[in-house]
C-alpha cells in the first residue's frame, strides 16, 4: 500500500509508517497546513470504501511518497518497519519469547463455546512477528456470510448498495437450504483482506464472474469489523475468522451432506491466510487458492502460522506484489502450485512512472484514484483471477521454470509429453498432475490493461554460418507476423549477442491469438559494440545476420497437443 522513489541509498534506512488516526485528537501528527486540510477532507468518503490520501514529504532532501489511511475517524497507530520486514535474509528465531510490554493483557488464550480456543503463538520476533495479540471480540469482528447462486431470486442491488445474495449462518442449516444452497453443487468461498468489508463493487464482479463460469454455491465471507482496523490487530483477527469459516463448512458437511472435496476457499491478501487457518480445521478440504497472500508478518513464518500445502488437498497461490522492500504480498511459494504473473513482482502498468502518466490519475482527482494507484499490483490479482472465469477469455498457462529470468529467455515453453511442465491458471489449475510435489513455480505474462490475458509464442531463430559471417553479432530483431486470425507488426525482440550457426530462443507476448502463422518478416539492425572498431567505420566488417529459418509456436494450450 506504499509506493516509494529512492534517489540514493541514504533513504533506504528510513522506516515507513501507516497511520490510522483520529481527527482532532491530541495524537494527530503535526503535518503542514495544506496536508492537514487534505487529511480532514478525506473523512467525508464512503465508509465502505476506505480511501487513501497520498502525501509527499521531503525527508533529508529526498522525495518520499507515503500513504495515510483514513477510516471513520478511528484512532490507532501502526508502525510497520517495511524496509526491514521485507528483507529476504531475515530468519525467524523461534526460541525468543514475547516481550511483556507488547501484550495487551496477561491472557494467553481465548475460547468460544462453538468454535474452540485460540492460543497466542509461542514464538515472537522483533521484526518478523513483533505483535502477538489475541483476536478482538467476536461481535466486534462480526464475521458473517452471504450466499449467491444462479437460481436465487434475490436481487443484487438494494437501496443503491450492492449486497451479494442471502445471509446465512452455520447455526441455521434450514435457512441455508432455503437460500437456494444445494449440496450437489461445488461450493466456492471468497474471503476478503485488510480494510475491506466484502460489500465493495469489485466483489460483486468477482461473484458474477464465478457464477457465469459454473453452477456454484458462492459464499462471501464478510469480516469488515475486524478488517477495518490497525493492521497489527487485523492480521490476528483472521485466526477467529478462520474458525468461523470452519464452523460453517462443517455444518454444510455434517448437516447438509456436502462433500469436503467439493469445497474451495479463495482468499485475497489476509484472506489467503484466513483460509489456511480454516483449512487446518476441516478434514479433507478440497482446495484453497491464495490470491497474493499478505506478506507483512507472514514472511519466514512456520507453516502453522500461514497458508501452506497441508491446509487442503490442493493449494495454489498467485503472487502479484511480492518483490521489493515495500511489497505487500509474498514471493515465497506457499502451495502445491505457485503462479507468478510477470514474475510475481510489480505488475505492468503499476510502476510509478506509468501510474503518473495514466489517464485516470491527475491532480484534480488524486483522492478518488489513489486507492487504485497505491495498491495496484496487490489488487491486480483479483482481476487476473476473475477474468480467467469468463467463458470466452483467453487461457493463461503457467510454465514450470526455475525462475522468471529463465522463462523470459524462453527456456520453459513446453508442457512436456505428460503435461507436467505447465498448468492452466484459474479454476482448472487442479487438473495439474501434482503427485507429491509442492511449491511448483509457474510463470506467465500479462498486459497492463484489461483484458489482461496475453498469448505467448515461442520464437526460434536458426542462424546459418557462412564463411563471411561474423561469429557473433549484436543487434535488434523485429518481427512482423501474419496469421489466420490476426497480425502483429515490428515486434522488437531483446537485443542480445547472436552466434551464427546456433538456434536462439525468444518469448513473444501479444494481445491477440494470431492463429496459424502464414508469413513472417524479419528486420535486423546491427548494434556496434565498439565505436572504435575501424573495420566497421570503413564498412569492412560484416553487419549482416544470416538466417536459416524462423519457427513460431503458440504456447497457450492445455493440455498441449
Amino acid at each position: 500500500m506504499i509506493s516509494v522513489w529512492f534517489k540514493n541509498a541514504l533513504v533506504r534506512s528510513i522506516f515507513f509508517a501507516f497511520f490510522l488516526y483520529n481527527v482532532g485528537s491530541s495524537s494527530e501528527p503535526d503535518y503542514p497546513d495544506p496536508t492537514r486540510t487534505q487529511l480532514h477532507d478525506a473523512h467525508s468518503f464512503d465508509p465502505l470504501n476506505p480511501s487513501f490520501v497520498k502525501i509527499e514529504k521531503q525527508i533529508q532532501e529526498e522525495l518520499i511518497e507515503t500513504t495515510v489511511i483514513n477510516f471513520r475517524n478511528r484512532a490507532a497507530v501502526d508502525t510497520i518497519k517495511v524496509a526491514e520486514l521485507n528483507d529476504p535474509n531475515l530468519t525467524l528465531n523461534l526460541t525468543q519469547t514475547l516481550a511483556p510490554g507488547l501484550a495487551l493483557n496477561a491472557d494467553s488464550s481465548v475460547c468460544y463455546d462453538d468454535l474452540g480456543c485460540i492460543t497466542r503463538f509461542s514464538f515472537a520476533d522483533p521484526l518478523l512477528w513483533p505483535i502477538n495479540l489475541l483476536p478482538e471480540a467476536r461481535d466486534k469482528i462480526d464475521t458473517h456470510f452471504t450466499l449467491s447462486a444462479r437460481d436465487q431470486s434475490t436481487p443484487w442491488a438494494r437501496n443503491d448498495l450492492f449486497l451479494p445474495g442471502v445471509r446465512i449462518s452455520g447455526k441455521d442449516p434450514n435457512g441455508i437450504t432455503a437460500a437456494s444452497f444445494k449440496a450437489t453443487r461445488p461450493t466456492k468461498f471468497y474471503v476478503h483482506g485488510w480494510l475491506s468489508t466484502g460489500y465493495e463493487d469489485r466483489y460483486k464482479t468477482f461473484v458474477e464472474r464465478l457464477l457465469a463460469n459454473g453452477d456454484f454455491n458462492v459464499v462471501v465471507v464478510h469480516w469488515g469489523g475486524g478488517a477495518v482496523t490497525s493492521y497489527n490487530q487485523a492480521f490476528v483477527n483472521i485466526r477467529l475468522v478462520g474458525l468461523e469459516i470452519a464452523f460453517l463448512v462443517k455444518t454444510l458437511i455434517t448437516k447438509l451432506g456436502v462433500t469436503p472435496s467439493d469445497v474451495h476457499l479463495i482468499g485475497h491478501s489476509l484472506g489467503a491466510h484466513t483460509s489456511g487457518y480454516a483449512g487446518e480445521k476441516i478434514a479433507n478440504l478440497g482446495r484453497i487458492t491464495g490470491l497474493d497472500p499478505a506478506g507483512w508478518y507472514f514472511r519466514k513464518m512456520p507453516t502453522f502460522a500461514r497458508l501452506d500445502p497441508s491446509d487442503a488437498q490442493f493449494v495454489d497461490a498467485v503472487h502479484t506484489d511480492g518483490e521489493g522492500i515495500l511489497a505487500v504480498g509474498l514471493l515465497e511459494p506457499l502451495g502445491h502450485l505457485d503462479f507468478y504473473p510477470n514474475g510475481g513482482g510489480r505488475q505492468p502498468g503499476c510502476l510509478l512512472s506509468e501510474l503518473r502518466s495514466a489517464e485516470n490519475v491527475s491532480s484534480t482527482n488524486l483522492i478518488d484514484d489513489v486507492n487504485n494507484v497505491t495498491s495496484c499490483s496487490h489488487m491486480r490479482v483479483l482481476d487476473l483471477y476473475s477474468e480467467s472465469f469468463l467463458p470466452d477469455a483467453c487461457q493463461s498457462i503457467g510454465y514450470k521454470c526455475s525462475d522468471y529470468e529463465s522463462f523470459q529467455k524462453a527456456e520453459c515453453t513446453s508442457c512436456g509429453s505428460d503435461n507436467s511442465q505447465c498448468a492452466p491458471f484459474g479454476l482448472q489449475a487442479n487438473n495439474y498432475p501434482i503427485g507429491n510435489q509442492v511449491n511448483v513455480k509457474l510463470y506467465f505474462n500479462t498486459g497492463e490493461n484489461s483484458p489482461y490475458c496475453r498469448y505467448h509464442y515461442a520464437v526460434k531463430v536458426s542462424l546459418a554460418k557462412p564463411r563471411r559471417a561474423k561469429p557473433t553479432v549484436t543487434g535488434i530483431i523485429r518481427l512482423s507476423i501474419s496469421g489466420q486470425k490476426g497480425t502483429v507488426s515490428k515486434v522488437k525482440l531483446p537485443a542480445i549477442g547472436l552466434e551464427h550457426g546456433k538456434d536462439h530462443q525468444f518469448l513473444l507476448t501479444v494481445p491477440n491469438n494470431l492463429g496459424s502463422v502464414q508469413r513472417v518478416n524479419l528486420g535486423w539492425k546491427y548494434l556496434k559494440k565498439n565505436s572504435l572498431d575501424l573495420t566497421c567505420i570503413l564498412r569492412l566488417c560484416t553487419q549482416r545476420l544470416y538466417v536459416n529459418s524462423v519457427t513460431i509456436s503458440l504456447m497457450n494450450s492445455y493440455p498441449e497437443e
